[in-house]
This record gives C-alpha cells, sequence and structure tokens, in this order.
C-alpha cells in the first residue's frame, strides 16, 4: 500500500509537539530559578537557555561586578552538569586549560594530564585578561567538541558548553578576542546595571552565592542531551529560510557581513527560541529575538548599533516587496442585491520572487503570499441595496520582514457597480391581470405532441400515466406567444422597489426556463431575447431605474 508521504511531517510534528509539552514545566522553572538569582534580566536568561538548548556558547561582556559570574554560575548549576571554572589571567598557558603530557617514572611513558576544559559546562572567567595565545586554545574545543595534543585527539565530554566572560576593551590588562573566537560564540549578552528596586532586593537578601547552593538541579545530562536533539527537529519553512537569508545578505551591503556560520547559527538559535516557546516550528519572531545577540560581536557592532541595523533592513526588504510589482484591477460591473460583487487583482512580477502582501479594506486583513510571476486575488464586497455600488479604496502594504516595519500604497478606484434588486416571487390572485405573468399550467386550450424544445413543465403527466403517449398543454393566451413581456405598468404593487423586484423575479424564471422576455420600464425599454448578455442587461437597467 502506497503511503501518503504528506502526511509524515504533520505526524512527526504532532509527536514532537507532545515533547515539548513534556518539558515545558522544566524549562519554566528553570527560568524562574535564574531569575530568583539574577534579579531584573528576564531576556538575558532566557537568551542563555536558548544557548544551552542550541549547543552554543555564549559570552557575557559587561564592566566588572554587574552578575556575569553570578549567572554563569546559576546556569551551571541548575542545568544538573558537571562545572568547571577557569579564572584567565596574562600569565596563563594553553596547557593551563587543554591538559599537559606529563612522563611517568613509574611507567616509563608520556600520560596526559587533562586540564579543566574536560568538563560538560567551562566558565571562562575573564576570558579577555589572557594572551591571545592561550585564548586560541579554544577554538577546536568549542567548535568541534575535541582537543589535540601532540597529534593526539581527545573527545570532550558531551554537552559541552563554554560561558565565557569579558571585560570591555578600555579596561586595563584585557585582549580583543580574535574574530575567528569571536565567531564560535553563538551569542554575546550584556546584563547592565540593575534597576533600582532590584539592587535594592540584592540588599535586603543574603549572597548570591548561597541561593545559589540552595537550589536543586532541573535536568539532567540525558533531559539535556535530548532537547538538544529536539531543537535540530523544529521546523523551519522556507518563508523564514529566506527570511534570514534576506537579512544576511542585507548586512553584508558595503560592510563585513554576517558569515555562513553565523548563518548558520541564526537558524539554530531561532529554533532553540521556538523550542521555549513551547512551539514545534520557527517562526519569524524567533529570528528576530536573537537576531542581535547573534549577529552583533560578528560584524563589529554594539546592540544598539545592531538594532539599528535589523531596522534600517527590515525597511529595505519591506520597500523591496513594493519595488517591481504591477497590478490591474477588473470590478464586477453587475450585481443584485443580497450578493457578492468581485474585484480581481491581477499581480505581475518580471522576476518571480516571493512577496509577502497584505491588503487592507474596510478595516479588514487579506494575507497574501506571491510566489509567481502572474497571480490573481480577489475581493468580494457585499451589496445590501439596489442601486449604484461605489467600491471602497484599498491600502496594499508589505510588513516584510513580519511586522516589523511597514511600507504601503493606497488603490483608488472610480469602478462602480450596477446593484440589480432581490428577486420577488410574482403572486396575484387576479387571473384577469396576468397578461404578462407565467402561464397557469392548470389552464389549457388543446394538447399536442411533444416536440423537441418543450418546456417539462408544459407536459400532461396525465396523458403519460394512461400510457397514451408524451403530450404538451396549449394555453390560449400563450399559444402564439414566443416571449414573455415584462412590462412595469402591470406589476401589482404601487411600490417601486416592490415592482422592479417583482421584475426582477420573472427575469430569473424566463432564464431558468430558457424563455425570451422583454423588459418594458419607464422610459427605457429592452427588446426580447434570452441569455447571459440579456440578463445582465436587465439587471443593469432595474439597477438605474
Amino acid at each position: 500500500m502506497k503511503q501518503d508521504k504528506k502526511s509524515e511531517p504533520v505526524h512527526d510534528q504532532a509527536q514532537l509537539q507532545s515533547e515539548l509539552q513534556r518539558y515545558a514545566p522544566k524549562i519554566q522553572q528553570f527560568l524562574e530559578q535564574v531569575n530568583q538569582i539574577v534579579l531584573d534580566k528576564q531576556q538575558q536568561t532566557k537568551l542563555a537557555l536558548v544557548c544551552l538548548l542550541a549547543g552554543g556558547h555564549v559570552l557575557f561582556e559587561d564592566l566588572p561586578g554587574l552578575g556575569k559570574t553570578t549567572l554563569s554560575s546559576s546556569l551551571a548549576h541548575l542545568a544538573g552538569l558537571k562545572f568547571q571554572r577557569i579564572q584567565f589571567t596574562n600569565d596563563m598557558l594553553a596547557s593551563d586549560v587543554i591538559g599537559v603530557n606529563m612522563f611517568n617514572q613509574k611507567e616509563h611513558q608520556f600520560e596526559f594530564k587533562q586540564g579543566p576544559i574536560f568538563t560538560q559546562i567551562l566558565l571562562a572567567d575573564e576570558i579577555n585578561r589572557c594572551s591571545p595565545k592561550t585564548q586560541s586554545a579554544l577554538l577546536e574545543a568549542m567548535e568541534e567538541g575535541n582537543v589535540t595534543v601532540d597529534g593526539v585527539r581527545y573527545e570532550l565530554p558531551q554537552p559541552f558548553w563554554v560561558i565565557a566572560t569579558q571585560n570591555p576593551l578600555f579596561q586595563s590588562g584585557t585582549y580583543a578576542l580574535p574574530e575567528s573566537q569571536l565567531d564560535r560564540f553563538l551569542m554575546r549578552l550584556s546584563l547592565g546595571y540593575p534597576s533600582r528596586y532590584a539592587e535594592k532586593l540584592l540588599l535586603q537578601q543574603s549572597s548570591r552565592q548561597s541561593l545559589i547552593a540552595s537550589l536543586q538541579h532541573v535536568f539532567s545530562e540525558d533531559e539535556i542531551l535530548e532537547l538538544q536533539q529536539q531543537v535540530h527537529r523544529l521546523y523551519v519553512s522556507d518563508a523564514v529560510q529566506d527570511y534570514i537569508l534576506d537579512l544576511a545578505e542585507a548586512s553584508r551591503k558595503n560592510r563585513h557581513g554576517l558569515s555562513t556560520r553565523g548563518v548558520l547559527a541564526l537558524k539554530k538559535a531561532a529554533q532553540a527560541h521556538a523550542l521555549i516557546e513551547q512551539r514545534s516550528f520557527v517562526t519569524p519572531d524567533d529570528v528576530q529575538a536573537v537576531f542581535v545577540a547573534v549577529v552583533a560581536h560578528r560584524i563589529g557592532l554594539s546592540e544598539g548599533e545592531t538594532q539599528q541595523l535589523l531596522q534600517r533592513i527590515s525597511f529595505y526588504l519591506t520597500f523591496k516587496q513594493l519595488h517591481g510589482l504591477q497590478l490591474e484591477v477588473v470590478a464586477q460591473q453587475v450585481g443584485q442585491a443580497g450578493e457578492n460583487v468581485q474585484l480581481h487583482l491581477f499581480f505581475q512580477q518580471d522576476t518571480p520572487q516571493l512577496r509577502y502582501l497584505w491588503i487592507q479594506v474596510d478595516q479588514q486583513l487579506h494575507k497574501l503570499a506571491l510566489s509567481e510571476a502572474k497571480q490573481q486575488y480577489s475581493l468580494a464586497f457585499y451589496t445590501a441595496q439596489r442601486g449604484k455600488f461605489h467600491y471602497p479604496a484599498i491600502q496594499l502594504y508589505s510588513v516584510y520582514p513580519f511586522g516589523l516595519v511597514r511600507a504601503w500604497t493606497y488603490l483608488y478606484f472610480n469602478d462602480f457597480a450596477w446593484i440589480a434588486p432581490k428577486a420577488a416571487q410574482h403572486t396575484t390572485e387576479n387571473k384577469h391581470n396576468r397578461h404578462n405573468e407565467e402561464p397557469d399550467l392548470d389552464e389549457f386550450r388543446e394538447l399536442r405532441s411533444y416536440q423537441l424544445g418543450d418546456s417539462l413543465q408544459a407536459v400532461s403527466w396525465k396523458q403519460v400515466a394512461r400510457g397514451q403517449g408524451l403530450y404538451v398543454k396549449v394555453f390560449e393566451q400563450y399559444q402564439n406567444q414566443q416571449q414573455l413581456e415584462i412590462d412595469y405598468a402591470q406589476m401589482p404593487s404601487t411600490s417601486h422597489e416592490e415592482k422592479l423586484s417583482l421584475m426582477m423575479g420573472l427575469v430569473e424564471q424566463c432564464e431558468q426556463q430558457q424563455c425570451a422576455y422583454a423588459l418594458y420600464l419607464p422610459q427605457v425599454e429592452l427588446p426580447a431575447a434570452c441569455g447571459e448578455q440579456q440578463l445582465l442587461l436587465a439587471k443593469q437597467l432595474l439597477a438605474q431605474a
């Protein structure tokens, strides 16, 4: 039996969503307990957890004494992983981090003595106080999860997470991290000064280290590894992937922009952010939430400058959505009260690309994704009354990238539609005043044989039941009449609107029976005919009457 391949991802996503719900309470508990230690820094603690789940390393940069080490210690403790701390100094060697081969006199051979890097969570405190040579010792470990000493490769425990802190470069005794090492940190975060309320709580409470020691581990090693695997399973749609690529491409204009490793890091961080939000798929909001922290240190900008860059890129991408787009509008000219009239929008683009547009009409939003060279979209407008209906102005705008900024244009129309009245059934008790009504099928003069084209409503079913053959009834007042004359003056009503509605009802009945009809209105007549064109003319005349 052939399986439906399209159903498999849906099932996988449903299963993944169920697994994410199982971890949701622990993720919430982790964030709550971290925020009890580091006050008033919810965004930074959340992004730090994003780094852990994404399997990326995090760099905290700030002035001394603002809680970088405290936050790192609390993250390591709550994650439930093996923890080592290195206090970097200017005289530290690479072997002090990685380890060294030492000669064992008893065994008469060299043995490798592991350095503090052989742990699951490594707190590299004040990493920029050591020399660039020592800093580079972390490169292989951070990228590949192993180290090489004297040609021998040693695997590091998994998961392996580096939490590094550094002081600003204007501080004395600091060395700038090389770009190659900065690029290996998934994020760079800054805590900044706490609020007055948070600082007062710090004065009233006990030391942070005693609070950290009192907390229980939230996760285990297996749970962290499983969550890291779940992050890679989160669905990233083509639209979100295109958004990430657009951001990267725009960041490279006239400057050193985001690297390919940075693009991959942005996607991975967005997936981890979506997992924390308990979603099995990534949205553009996830990309925007992690963009500054992931990109700033890679392109040499501050957080504020990167945020401004994101705004500029957003404006560029938004207006680009409207550039080179041609639009043709075709409006329905004739409608009927109680029904919708259609406004057809034909979009054309010389170079097909994915465009995200919103169409706003009368406070209603219509989302539209254009991907083909030619594409049509129709808007429906309800018409309640007979007469002339003017199409409203339409606001066509782009919210790409996904709501951050907006570019728009207005479309004003001179088009209108003639709205015919609702159809009403023609009922009357005066049989002498029915010259222009449908015939009463019970009053006939004679019978004749059925001919091709005769209405089935005129068939005498009594003769059929008796087995006498197929006969039709011939009506005296209609035997020589090949058309129906619908006269405004003969309508049995004193109301102008009711007369028009009755005439509309007769028009529809004639069209259903494919009977020719003529229309007589004050100061205008419509010659007898039947068909689509005749119906449009009749509706237009009844709308204008």
